[in-house]
Parts: C-alpha cells; structure tokens; sequence
C-alpha cells in the first residue's frame, strides 16, 4: 500500500465498526447489540462449509418457529438460537483438560441444583434479579411480598450468600431500625449474567427445537471423557440414595 501502510486486521475493522456504532448517537446501544447479533450469526453460517454468502436474520414476523444452529468440533462448540422472542449465542472454547475436570465438582453442582430444585428458592433469587443496582430489600419484604415465611426466605439468601466464595452472588448490609435495633438487607452485587445463562441453558433444555437449520459434528470424541469416570462414580464417603 502507498506510503507503506498496511491493511487493517479483520479484528480491528470490527473494532473500528462498533466504536463508530457506539459513537454514532447516544442511543446506540440497539443497534451496537443488533450489529453483534449479525457478526455472530455471520460466524455461526460458516460453520456449514456450503455456505459461502451471508443472508440475514429471518424476521420471523410470520412464523413462530426457532433457528437452532450448533458447531461441534474437538476445538469448542458454538451454538445460536433464534426465534421472535429469545435469541442467544454460546461459545465455549474446549478446554486443555476438557470439561471433566471444570465440572467434577459434583458435590457443589449437586448442592447449586438442589437449592435451585425448590420454588421458593428460585422464586427469591428471581426476585434478586428484579432489583436495580444499588437497590435492596430485606427478607420480611420479600416474605411479604411473594408471600412465603420469612425463615424461608433467609435460608435461600443465606446460600446465595455463601456460594462463590469472596465474589458473591449478593451482598447484605446492616440497617439501623427505629427501635435502634439492627436489620439485615440484600442487594445484587451485580447484575449476575451468570444466573441468566443458567436459566436460559435450563429453559432451552425444557423447549428444544423440532430440527436445525444447521447442525455440524466433526468433533472426534464425546464431551466428557468416559476413560477417566472417577468424578461420576459412587465414592464412600456418599450417603447411599434412597
């Protein structure tokens, strides 16, 4: 090139393109998250090696249906989901060790999964969802307002506050009460993307797609690695299921 430049990189022409979508007006962010829904679903057509041109979005204003894309290779997996309501995209890059060993912590999984069994339970950490940042309540608004007993209410936020060690799910403060007694209120710590992809992995399990529009598997081996069971199998020191 002239003067000795040289062509931008594909990452940074992306870069360039959103930093000029974010700068374009300040109610930008629509279009900034509909520009990456495009890039994304652009990504995910050419995990069909026949697909050499990009077609939009269907706009499903005549259709109810869902697209569900997948890519299974030994590298990682992407997956896209589209309908008129709820749309998501997944990347999971496979690890060195594979996902064995980052999810047999069985115990903490099974205990996360418990809790989250009970209604109640899922009901106060929806209701968490629900709270702006900076906002809180206490766990007698909270029994009030969804109409469960108050102890109910604080074993739920007492395990949502324990879980993740230091970097907490949720954070609780000390009010001073009129009768200058002490009561405890809790708030988000932040807007917790990782309860919403938890919910949206579990309600897409509950609606699977009748077919896909893509699906390719080129991968070798299955997700886990069955030659090492010992993250699954029955330890002794398990009390026996009934």
């Amino acid at each position: 090139m002239a003067g000795g430049e040289q062509s931008q990189s594909f990452e940074q022409q992306t870069v360039s393109h959103f930093h000029s979508v974010i700068e374009s007006n300040v109610n930008s962010t629509k279009e900034w998250i509909d520009s990456l829904q495009d890039l994304l679903w652009a990504a995910q057509l050419t995990s069909w090696i026949e697909c050499k041109s990009y077609y939009p979005i269907p706009d499903f204003k005549n259709a109810t249906g869902t697209y569900s894309t997948q890519f299974f290779c030994n590298e990682g997996i992407t997956y896209m989901r589209l309908n008129s309501d709820y749309r998501f995209f997944t990347f999971l890059k496979e690890p060195e060790e594979g996902y064995t060993k980052i999810f047999s912590d069985i115990d903490k999984l099974t205990e996360l999964f418990g809790f989250l069994s009970d209604k109640v339970n899922l009901k106060v950490l929806m209701y968490l969802m629900s709270l702006n940042l900076g906002e809180v309540s206490s766990a007698a608004t909270i029994s009030e307002l969804l109409g469960y007993p108050k102890e109910k209410i604080e074993t739920a936020l007492n395990y949502l506050l324990k879980i993740n060690g230091p970097n907490l799910l949720i954070s609780d403060y000390s009010v001073i009460t009129p009768d200058n007694k002490t009561e405890k209120v809790y708030g988000l710590r932040g807007l917790t993307p990782e309860a919403l992809i938890l919910l949206t992995g579990a309600y897409a399990m509950l609606n699977q797609p009748c077919g896909y529009q893509n699906s390719v598997n080129i991968r070798d081996f299955p997700l886990f690695n069955r030659k090492d069971l010992s993250f699954i199998k029955w330890r002794n020191n398990e009390k026996e299921e009934k």
